[in-house]
């Protein structure tokens, strides 16, 4: 290891243990996930903005895809929003950082869409939850290619100081079948990654992970069912969070670490609530409802935000680019509920 390498992780050493010893006492992850399109052009606008809201942390999620029949990680997709170059992020990161804004990768696997005659996922895999091979054998092969996805994205960590980075989001299936492999996962991220390291479980089964003593925190994406109204009210909202609270503080305790909130959000639209991880894709019909959203919103800020077990959490999320007038999406932007943002991050 050279001497520069060695000096750069003593001093990334030193600001971390700054970072966590804020981390400690409050909900200091004031943060939304950034979408694309990455356009280094757009990266100062959008930092202002995230700075009008008090915004501390950005959250970065590089979405590769797992190709049905090789199983190869897409790395490159640049026709797609959310994912470009690894120079995007790497540009956007590095002025981030200059800005003095705090950085999260947490790295998505897609399952692709294109089907064949011949596959190597089973049928019903369609969400990565449900990512399992038809050979048992192809999980050697899911395991290589996710870990040189995955260490290549810690390396972009390392070389930019990045603050936190995610092994993983969603899953399921491949910790149920392959925990030992995670395990290992964790250690070689380690060996190339002095930041602090976590895992992004959906909300339903979050108690199911069994590596969370090898990691820094827990990490869940928070779109649990609050209310199934058309107009949610944020009084009954609040006390449909409060046995999600109690689980989850239950957990945390016997776990021993801190909860960090690494997706949270509701779009604007009816009956948000009841199913909250519903993207624009699965409800084309729907009219847009900005009163549920600020509502939902509140409650959640209201409740869960304000227990010392959280440390925070990334809002999903704010794009490079507003969408139009009247979108039903989840960002906040230009919306009743962006006001909100900068209420509680100011706490």
């Amino acid at each position: 290891m050279s001497k520069i390498y060695t000096l750069k992780i003593r001093i990334l050493t030193i600001s971390l243990l700054v970072v966590y010893a804020a981390l400690a006492t409050c909900q200091t992850v004031t943060g939304v996930n950034v979408v694309g399109p990455f356009d280094q052009s757009l990266n100062q606008s959008t930092i202002k903005s995230l700075q009008a809201m008090s915004v501390g942390w950005v959250g970065f999620t590089p979405e590769y895809i797992i190709d049905r029949k090789s199983l190869d990680v897409v790395k490159e997709y640049e026709t797609d929003l959310w994912t470009h170059h690894i120079e995007g992020y790497r540009t956007f990161i590095q002025d981030c950082r200059a800005e003095g804004l705090k950085v999260i990768l947490k790295p998505h696997i897609v399952v692709g869409k294109t089907r064949y005659d011949t596959e190597r996922l089973v049928d019903t895999t369609s969400w990565r939850g449900d990512l399992v091979p038809v050979d048992v054998q192809d999980w050697s092969v899911i395991e290589a290619n996710y870990t040189e996805y995955i260490l290549s994205i810690a390396q972009l960590a390392t070389d930019e100081d990045v603050e936190m980075f995610f092994i993983g989001t969603e899953m399921k299936s491949f910790i149920k079948y392959r925990p030992d492999y995670w395990r290992q996962l964790i250690a070689d991220v380690r060996d190339i990654y002095p930041g602090y390291i976590s895992y992004s479980a959906n909300w339903d089964n979050y108690q199911d992970i069994p590596f969370w003593d090898a990691l820094d925190f827990i990490g869940v994406n928070t779109y649990f069912p609050v209310n199934t109204n058309r107009i949610p009210t944020v009084r009954a909202t609040l006390a449909n969070w409060q046995p999600i609270i109690r689980q989850m503080r239950e957990f945390s305790n016997h776990v021993g670490k801190q909860v960090l909130l690494t997706e949270y959000g509701y779009r604007s639209i009816e009956y948000a609530g009841a199913e909250p991880w519903l993207h624009v894709g699965q409800t084309p019909h729907t009219e847009s409802e900005e009163k549920s959203q600020y509502n939902l919103l509140k409650a959640f800020y209201e409740s869960i935000w304000q227990e010392p077990f959280i440390v925070g959490g990334l809002l999903w999320n704010w794009p490079q680019v507003s969408p139009m007038c009247g979108n039903t999406d989840f960002t906040v932007s230009d919306k009743a509920a962006q006001d909100l943002i900068k209420l509680y991050f100011d706490q």
